[in-house]
C-alpha cells in the first residue's frame, strides 16, 4: 500500500463569509524559481450555478495564478474545504492579463476574435465547495466505482402551464418551411419528417416558422440523426430575425450549447458542456426563450437555464443543422410544436 500523506475533510457547509482560507500549489507563476507556494485568501461570498444550487460557487477577495486550479483549499484548521476551478473571473483587470483564443470555440472555420479564449491561461477567483464530490469520495473510500452522470445532477423539466399554439407533423408543408436543395445541402419534407442534408464541410443550413413571440414561448421537437459524421450539430433557434438569432444546440458526440448571434458576432450564453445523452437515438429537445429568461431541455431533463442578455429581440422560431469537418451529416425532424407560457 502507497504511503502517501492525506488531507483531512472539513465541512465545506459551515463556513461563512469573512472566512480565511489558504491554497497551496503550483503556481506557475512567471520569474520564480518556487515549486510551491501558498496564497492566503478571503471568502467574500457565495454564488449559484445550475444544476448544483445555491452555495455551489465560492468567490475569494483575489485572483490567484491560473496553476493553482485544483489545488487544495484549506482552512484555518488545515481541512480541505473547496478547491479552485475556472469560471469568469471579477478580480483582476483584463487589461493585464493576456488571452487569446487558441481553438475554434465556436466551430466556424477560423480562429479569431470570436471564439472564446482558453479559461485555463485566466486567474482564478472562484471555488468549489468540497461538499458537492461527497458522494464520489465516499465511494472512493468503500473502493467502490465512482461515476455521476448529467442525468443524476440534471432537473426534470417541469410542466408548467401551457396554450399550444400549433403542432407540426411534418406529413406536409403548410407551416412553409424551407424547401431548397444546391451544392450546400437539402432541406425538404419527406416520409413525415423534414429532412436537413449537408453536402458539404463548413455548412450550416436552417429554416424558419412564423411564430415570432412577445411574451415567454416553449417550442418542442423531435430530432433524429440518420446519417451521421460524428461532430455535427442540431438544434432549435428562438428570436430570429434579419440580424439576431439564439441557437439552442445539441451536438452528435453528447455535448450541448447556447448562443447567440447579434450582427454576425456570437456570444455563448452556455459554452459546449457534456450533456450525458445519447445522440445515436432519437432525441426529445425543449426550449423555453422570451424576454428575460431561457431553459433548454434534452429528453425532459433541464440542462441548462438562465437570464436572457437585456438585448434579447423577440423574433421567429425554427430549426438548425451544421457540420465542419464534412458533408453527409442527415438530420430528420418531427413533432414540432410551440406553445405560450402561461
Amino acid at each position: 500500500m502507497l504511503d502517501l500523506p492525506v488531507l483531512a475533510l472539513g465541512d465545506s457547509r459551515v463556513l461563512e463569509q469573512d472566512a480565511e482560507l489558504r491554497v497551496t500549489g503550483y503556481s506557475q507563476a512567471p520569474n520564480t524559481s518556487e515549486l510551491m507556494s501558498e496564497r492566503n485568501l478571503r471568502l467574500n461570498d457565495f454564488g449559484a450555478e445550475f444544476p448544483f444550487g445555491e452555495g455551489s460557487l465560492w468567490h475569494v477577495d483575489r485572483a490567484i495564478e491560473a496553476g493553482y486550479l485544483g489545488a487544495p483549499v484549506l482552512n484555518e484548521a488545515g481541512e480541505l474545504v473547496a478547491a479552485p476551478i475556472h469560471k469568469s473571473p471579477i478580480t483582476f483587470d483584463p487589461r493585464t492579463v493576456t488571452c487569446e483564443p487558441v481553438v475554434d470555440g465556436n466551430r466556424d472555420g477560423r480562429i479569431d476574435a470570436l471564439d472564446s479564449c482558453p479559461r485555463t491561461s485566466l486567474p482564478i477567483d472562484t471555488l468549489r465547495p468540497i461538499h458537492l464530490a461527497q458522494e464520489m469520495i465516499d465511494a472512493a473510500r468503500r473502493g467502490g466505482e465512482i461515476s455521476i452522470s448529467m442525468a443524476e445532477i440534471a432537473q426534470p423539466l417541469s410542466h408548467t402551464s401551457l396554450t399550444l399554439l400549433d403542432t407540426d407533423d411534418f406529413s406536409n408543408n403548410r407551416n412553409q418551411w424551407k424547401i431548397t436543395e444546391n451544392d450546400f445541402g437539402e432541406q425538404k419534407i419527406e416520409d413525415g419528417t423534414y429532412l436537413f442534408k449537408v453536402h458539404k464541410p463548413m455548412t450550416q443550413l436552417w429554416s424558419s416558422v412564423g411564430y415570432g413571440y412577445d411574451q415567454p414561448m416553449r417550442i418542442d421537437v423531435e430530432a433524429r440523426v440518420t446519417a451521421p459524421v460524428y461532430n455535427g450539430e442540431f438544434g432549435v433557434i428562438c428570436g430570429l430575425t434579419e440580424t439576431e438569432r439564439t441557437v439552442f444546440a445539441v451536438s452528435e458526440n453528447g455535448y450541448f450549447a447556447i448562443w447567440k448571434v447579434q450582427n454576425d458576432a456570437m456570444r455563448y450564453l452556455q459554452d459546449w458542456r457534456y450533456g450525458g445523452f445519447d445522440a445515436e437515438q432519437t432525441l426529445n429537445l425543449s426550449v423555453q426563450c422570451g424576454q428575460g429568461w431561457y431553459q433548454f431541455a434534452v429528453n425532459e431533463r433541464v440542462l441548462a437555464q438562465g437570464t436572457d442578455p437585456p438585448d434579447f429581440t423577440s423574433g421567429l422560431t425554427g430549426l438548425y443543422v451544421a457540420s465542419y469537418d464534412k458533408g453527409g451529416l442527415t438530420v430528420h425532424f418531427d413533432n414540432f410544436s410551440v406553445s405560450i407560457i402561461e
